[in-house]
C-alpha cells in the first residue's frame, strides 16, 4: 500500500496513530501530501534534494521529523481564560494555521457561510507547490471559491485567499478595496509565509475591523501580530486544545488574553459569521 492506502486502512479499522508523512518536494508529492492531511494524517515532511550519505538523512530526519513528534505528544499545560472584548463589525477575516491546519481549515470554511460578506485570507504554513493544491482542494470541499494568490490584486469578499509557499503575504488599503502584497522578506518565527505578517497587515489596513482566527499549529506564529489586531480594537478567535491537532499557536493567544471565543473550528465559524454581521 501507498501512504494514502494506509490511512485509509488504518481509518476502516478504527486506528487512530499520529502520522507523519515523508513527501517529494513536487508537483504530485505537493498533492499527495494535501491529499493525506485531509484523510488524517497530522504533519508531514518534505524530503530534501542533497542529502549525500547516510549520516546527513539521520542529521536531517533529527531536525525535521523530532520537533513535530514532541509537538503531537506535548507535556500537559495550563489553561488560561479568554478576555471578553467588544468591537466593530469586521471587514476582512485573516487566518493563520499551521500543523494539522489543512482539516481545521476544511472543517471551518466549508461550515463558514456562503457567499460571505467579507474577504478571508489564510496563511497556512506550507512550502511553495504545496499551498497551490491546498487551495484546490478546498475549492472542491468547501462552498466559497479558494485561491492562491499569485498576484498583487484586489481581495473580493466572497473569495477566500492562501498565501503562497515562501512569500509573505500583506494587506494593504486602496481606498474602499484590501489589496494583496506579495514580498520575500526574511522569515518571521522561521516561517514565510509568516502568520505575523499577515496579521500585522491587518491591523494596519483594517484596524477594528479586522478579525482574526488562529487554528492548530506548531509555535508561536501569529501572537504577536493578534496583538496588534487586539491593540486596534479587532477580534480574535482560537481553536480550542481538545480539537488541536497542536496547541502551540492557538494556545499562545490565548494565554496572552486577548481572545474573544475558543473553540473548535465548526464554532468558530458560527462566531465569525456573527461577528461580520452575517444573519
Amino acid at each position: 500500500m501507498d501512504g494514502l492506502q494506509t490511512l485509509a486502512e488504518l481509518r476502516s479499522r478504527g486506528r487512530s496513530p499520529a502520522v507523519i508523512m515523508l513527501s517529494s518536494h513536487t508537483e504530485r508529492g505537493a498533492a499527495a501530501t494535501v491529499d493525506s492531511l485531509f484523510h488524517g494524517a497530522k504533519d508531514y515532511v518534505t524530503k530534501p534534494h542533497d542529502l549525500t550519505g547516510s549520516a546527513a538523512a539521520v542529521s536531517w530526519l533529527r531536525a525535521e521529523l523530532l520537533p513535530r513528534i514532541h509537538a503531537l505528544f506535548p507535556a500537559e499545560g495550563t489553561d488560561a481564560a479568554p478576555a471578553p472584548r467588544t468591537a466593530s463589525r469586521a471587514g476582512i477575516v485573516v487566518v493563520g494555521a499551521s500543523t494539522g491546519g489543512p482539516q481545521a481549515l476544511m472543517e471551518f470554511l466549508e461550515t463558514l457561510p456562503s457567499p460571505f460578506p467579507v474577504p478571508v485570507v489564510v496563511v497556512q504554513h506550507m512550502p511553495a507547490l504545496f499551498t497551490r493544491a491546498l487551495a484546490d482542494r478546498l475549492c472542491d470541499r468547501v462552498p466559497h471559491r479558494v485561491r492562491e494568490v499569485d498576484v498583487e490584486e484586489i481581495l473580493s469578499p466572497g473569495a477566500v485567499w492562501i498565501a503562497p509557499g515562501n512569500r509573505h503575504l500583506e494587506i494593504v488599503r486602496r481606498g474602499a478595496d484590501f489589496r494583496s502584497r506579495l514580498h520575500d522578506g526574511a522569515t518571521e518565527n522561521g516561517c514565510r509565509p509568516s502568520v505575523d505578517v499577515l496579521f500585522r497587515s491587518a491591523a494596519r489596513a483594517a484596524g477594528s475591523s479586522a478579525v482574526a482566527v488562529v487554528l492548530t499549529g506548531m509555535g508561536h506564529d501569529g501572537e504577536r501580530g493578534a496583538r496588534d489586531i487586539h491593540a486596534c480594537g479587532g477580534v480574535i478567535f482560537a481553536q480550542d486544545e481538545p480539537s488541536s491537532v497542536v496547541w502551540g499557536m492557538p494556545g499562545s493567544v490565548v494565554r496572552a488574553g486577548i481572545v474573544r471565543s475558543v473553540l473548535p473550528p465548526r464554532l468558530l465559524a458560527a462566531q465569525v459569521a456573527r461577528q461580520v454581521g452575517h444573519e
